[in-house]
């Protein structure tokens, strides 16, 4: 070691060692280093920042920076490709699935052998090929199955010369075709489906016949139509109905050592009323919320009692013995005949 060549004190370095034990032509160059007496042990550090930390932002640089002969591979999937998934008309959670799809980032067993995270490429369904994306919602046994079995009507789903970003293309095309109108949200739900039956057979070791993928499949498209057609009712009742005018009022705490639960319920017609509140004390801090299905109701007075009652019992269940309620559902509906404030409660 190094210090083995200082002498007694630390303060330089013992000369017999040196020429002892290190080369003579390197001698010189040894004698010249300067020693510090003061100084401390040596440390690790990082030179491309000033504080000598390690930091993301220093590596990012110096890997952007360094000179290398080999190219950084390019994420997969087409840039205005992946950014019109954003545009299109379906639920949250599928534009982030097809956004992971043509990214190549989904879990198939081609890409966990890629990343050294397993030894099995081969399909979970026909355990002949490798599991690729595109043989796993296309050119699979089962996918080819689900596909010519949906009775949708692309032929270049099918069709193992077209690229899988082609084939990603057209299913985003009918979501926005009026051509298509009926079936837009279907092929996206069969390609979710797709991948949820897979995933139940690796992992639980249960099988799903094509018939019951298309099945669930329309199902799922079914329900997010009839929820998109729901939602645009409401907005064009909302448009048709004299808007009303809301006070803008903050929130005020209740009483020293009380709990405040602020709710409101829903009310539509022919469907189930549901309610939600908060929970906070004195102070504002958060101590809980909750939400509930109820009965089907009548009108809006009777959706907001319920919703009062089931915020109410949910408070006591927890053990709140002081508590303050305040909807703003039964001011706006005064117009009814309905006299009520803010509620106060205790619970001897």
């Amino acid at each position: 070691m190094v210090s083995d060549l200082l002498n007694t004190r630390k303060t330089g370095w013992d000369t017999n060692r040196v020429n002892a034990w290190i080369h003579h032509e390197d001698v010189d160059k040894v004698l010249s280093i300067k020693i510090c007496p003061g100084a401390e042990k040596d440390l690790l550090g990082w030179h491309y920042t000033k504080e000598g930390i390690y930091t993301v932002k220093s590596a990012y640089w110096l890997a952007t920076h360094l000179p290398s002969e080999q190219q950084i591979r390019s994420t997969p999937g087409a840039n205005d490709l992946k950014a019109q998934v954003w545009r299109i008309n379906t639920a949250p959670k599928l534009k982030h699935f097809l956004w992971k799809l043509l990214s190549g980032a989904l879990a198939t067993k081609a890409n966990l052998v890629y990343r050294h995270m397993s030894n099995q490429p081969l399909c979970c369904y026909c355990c002949s090929n490798v599991e690729t994306t595109c043989h796993l919602f296309f050119d699979c046994v089962m996918a080819q199955a689900v596909w010519r079995g949906s009775g949708f009507p692309l032929a270049s789903l099918t069709d193992p010369n077209i690229s899988l970003e082609e084939k990603i293309k057209a299913i985003m095309t009918c979501n926005t075709s009026t051509r298509f109108s009926h079936l837009r949200h279907f092929p996206l739900w069969i390609l979710w489906r797709l991948w949820i039956s897979r995933n139940i057979l690796c992992f639980q070791r249960r099988s799903t016949s094509w018939r019951k993928i298309i099945r669930q499949a329309r199902d799922d498209a079914q329900e997010w139509q009839d929820q998109e057609r729901h939602t645009e009712d409401m907005r064009g009742s909302r448009a048709h109905t004299p808007s009303e005018t809301r006070s803008e009022s903050r929130w005020e705490p209740p009483n020293q050592h009380w709990i405040k639960c602020n709710y409101d319920g829903t009310y539509s017609n022919g469907r189930i009323s549901q309610a939600g509140w908060v929970i906070r004390n004195d102070r504002g801090t958060y101590l809980g919320a909750g939400q509930a299905k109820g009965n089907q109701t009548r009108n809006v007075v009777e959706s907001e009692f319920q919703a009062l009652i089931m915020a109410m019992q949910h408070c006591w269940i927890k053990g709140y013995n002081r508590q303050e309620n305040g909807g703003q559902g039964l001011q706006r509906v005064n117009s009814h005949g309905v006299d009520v404030g803010t509620t106060s409660l205790q619970i001897f």
